[in-house]
């Protein structure tokens, strides 16, 4: 297999021949990103001499080029398809800033859930009834009013605030949005969203809306919007706005003819456009020609597919197009929009160094790769990142590096390393697996510590893997050495090979639903010394029936037997370990366990001076059981009822949580997409939501997301007509 080099500048792949390093420190971001660049007829919507771009413009369609816009430092226009030229060609000198056949990019069609669930407020249409108007009014904050749709608008105040400090709103209908923004805030919307005059941020320039200084912070701005449409963001055709050809009726006056908007821009259903184009068949015909303005961006945009800013409708109509930047989106987006901005990382690379950040990772195969503390990678695809020789995660207990998968993606992400040759290493540092994704490692040196994987491991070579939690099941195998300590695995182990030297050490290994530990090969020197091996189906199974060396363990009330063709060693127990809480993941020893200072009187002692427990977890007698488990994040933080479940006209979910607070409950479809939600205040932690036929219409099982605080919980739910 071939494989290219890419250096990752400004969110693009670039030449071969640099080594890779995605670096969060600079901006990594698209100023422009759309799926397609034509309209529905496929005609091509052509990018003029009288654009002007700062930043990176990226699409997965052919992207067409009526002359060259004008291109600001750093500007490169990127495509999954290639370029079209209405005349002339490219310049030789600015070849280097135009990328054709690169993989195609993920557009974010699922942004909006995010903005809706933490809306605070929530505004309906009433029905579709009614216009919401949203001003922006500085330091005063922001006022939300409501008209009938259709009609002149009027002042009904509906909602009245300060300025919004990492907040989001969203209007269920249509929406209208002008004035000038002090915070940070994101707006969503169902329907169209309609920008009636500009939309800025305080201190930006008054014509333009421009602001910073290009660099990385942009001179320290603190103001940060975004507008989320889920059908089209469209240019108001008002006076302010430049109604019948302002360009030339006022040429001196901006706030006559163009419209400037400090925002990341995204119409997820369809485009970012203009109201009344001068097409034939419109009520509506403006002057000839009817040149609007400009539409001055700071910021970024986003849309499924690009929508006109000009026409040649009446010899010129509409808008030249000013899209600059906003460096900071790279590491500060818009509140709940941080999706948007995650490096693309796709294809083969030799060698990649990620320093920070979040990272969109989609079939990536990497020889060496290097992941810096402070890092997220986000998969997606079954097998979305594969690494073929060395694999580093330096993570820290305060930044670690976290990899997770998109929701609702309906499957699980596996992280594959190997097969890999002699000398090759894969060695995990607080790295935290979530969302169900697996872990296969097949190397000559493996070292995990201070890990979390939520799904099945699988591991091949020299093995090192201390104070690590294991919810699937840890498969390994070694010719050579095996270690495992200070670990939890909830679905036990399973070992193969032939071991030359090998300790499995003060570990806890519950509630499997297969064997605790099982050894299939002949190991010439393993001990299992200071584990607590409870509640599995079997605790310590010798497959091949050799005599281990199992010492000072406690091998309890496992289903069907302790100890299988092998037999227990010196100072070992049978005996309830008293764990705080197992029906929690709660593993801590409860004061007076039989587990506390029975461990092997040889082994290291504890860090108060006593002899060894046996387990993973050090018996603390300062930490209460009861904060403990206050300070934890469970999941099972909250009951929940759906009755009647199936059901053919209506149901209730009941959810009942030990917390007062905002309960939202929505229901997915089988491919994840998102079909209904409710949200609730649960003053005493109880509350019920009414789920209705016409809420669903199609018979099938659905998934039940509730959630209340840290707690989550998912359930099915059945509907039969």
């Amino acid at each position: 297999m071939n494989r290219l080099i890419f250096v990752i500048i400004a969110g693009c792949f670039c030449l071969p021949g640099v080594v890779e390093r995605a670096n969060a420190q600079r901006p990594r971001c698209y100023s422009y990103l759309s799926n397609i660049e034509h309209t529905p007829q496929n005609d091509i919507i052509w990018w003029t001499r009288a654009d002007s771009v700062w930043g990176t413009v990226r699409s997965n369609d052919l992207i067409g080029l009526d002359g060259i816009p004008f291109l600001g430092p750093y500007a490169r226009f990127i495509t999954s398809r290639q370029f079209s030229l209405r005349q002339g060609q490219i310049p030789d000198s600015l070849l280097y800033r135009f990328y054709g056949n690169v993989a195609p990019e993920n557009f974010p069609a699922r942004i909006s859930s995010s903005v809706r669930a933490a809306a605070m407020p929530f505004i309906s249409d009433r029905g579709g009834r009614m216009m919401t108007w949203i001003r922006l009014v500085g330091d005063a904050g922001l006022r939300i009013y409501q008209y009938p749709l259709g009609m002149i608008p009027r002042e009904s105040l509906v909602w009245d605030q300060g300025p919004p400090l990492m907040q989001s709103i969203y209007i269920d209908g249509q929406v209208e949005i002008e004035g000038t923004l002090t915070g940070i805030l994101t707006i969503g919307s169902s329907g169209n969203m309609w920008l009636i005059d500009n939309v800025k941020y305080s201190g930006s320039n008054p014509r333009t809306g421009y602001f910073g200084d290009e660099t990385w912070d942009e001179a320290g701005a603190m103001h940060m919007l975004g507008l989320v449409s889920e059908r089209n963001i469209i240019i108001k055709n008002n006076w302010r706005n430049g109604k019948e050809d302002g360009w030339n009726t006022a040429p001196n006056d901006f706030n006559r003819h163009s419209i400037a908007i400090n925002a990341v821009l995204v119409a997820l259903g369809e485009s970012f456009t203009f109201e009344q184009q001068n097409d034939d068949w419109d009520m509506y015909q403006g002057p000839t020609p009817d040149e609007r303005g400009t539409v001055f961006i700071k910021g970024a945009l986003f849309q499924q597919r690009r929508g006109w800013l000009h026409r040649d409708n009446h010899q010129s109509t509409g808008y030249k197009l000013s899209l600059r930047f906003d460096n900071r989106l790279s590491s500060w987006p818009p509140p709940y929009l941080s999706g948007l901005f995650a490096r693309s990382l796709v294809g083969s690379y030799d060698r990649l160094e990620l320093t920070g950040g979040t990272y969109n990772v989609s079939y990536v195969v990497v020889r060496h790769l290097t992941i810096a503390a402070d890092s997220e990678l986000i998969l997606d695809g079954p097998s979305a990142l594969t690494i073929t020789e060395n694999l580093f995660v330096n993570g820290t207990a305060e930044h670690p590096v976290i990899f997770r998968t998109l929701p609702g993606i309906g499957h699980l992400s596996l992280v594959r390393v190997g097969p890999a040759g002699w000398q090759s290493v894969t060695s995990l540092q607080h790295a935290q697996f979530r969302d169900g994704i697996e872990f296969t490692a097949i190397t000559d040196s493996l070292n995990l510590n201070c890990s979390t994987f939520p799904a099945s491991v699988i591991l091949e070579g020299r093995i090192f893997i201390d104070s690590c939690r294991f919810a699937g099941r840890l498969d390994g195998r070694s010719w050579r050495e095996f270690h495992l300590s200070r670990s939890i695995l909830t679905d036990g182990l399973r070992l193969g090979g032939r071991i030359q030297d090998g300790a499995i050490v003060n570990n806890t290994i519950v509630s499997a639903s297969y064997n605790g530990v099982q050894i299939e090969g002949r190991d010439n020197n393993l001990r299992l010394v200071n584990n607590i091996i409870a509640f599995n189906r079997r605790g310590v199974y010798s497959v091949a029936g050799q005599d281990l060396s199992l010492t000072y363990n406690d091998v309890f009330d496992n289903w069907w037997g302790d100890y299988v063709d092998c037999a227990p060693g010196a100072g070992s127990i049978s005996a309830d370990p008293r764990f705080a809480d197992i029906d929690r993941s709660d593993y801590r020893l409860l004061r007076g366990s039989p587990c506390i200072n029975a461990g092997d009187p040889t082994s290291p002692p504890d860090p108060d001076g006593s002899r060894a427990d046996i387990g993973a977890l050090v018996f603390d007698p300062t930490m209460s059981v009861r904060k403990y488990i206050d300070d934890m994040d469970f999941i099972d933080d909250m009951d929940i009822r759906i009755s009647p479940n199936p059901f053919n006209r209506t149901a209730q979910i009941w959810v009942k949580s030990q917390r007062a607070g905002l309960v939202q409950a929505v229901i997915y479809d089988t491919r994840g997409s998102e079909i209904w939600h409710a949200r609730e205040w649960a003053q005493n932690g109880e509350v019920v939501f009414r789920l209705d036929k016409e809420d669903l219409n199609t018979a099938g099982v659905y998934l039940a997301q509730i959630n209340c605080g840290r707690a989550s919980r998912t359930t099915k739910v059945a509907f039969i007509p």
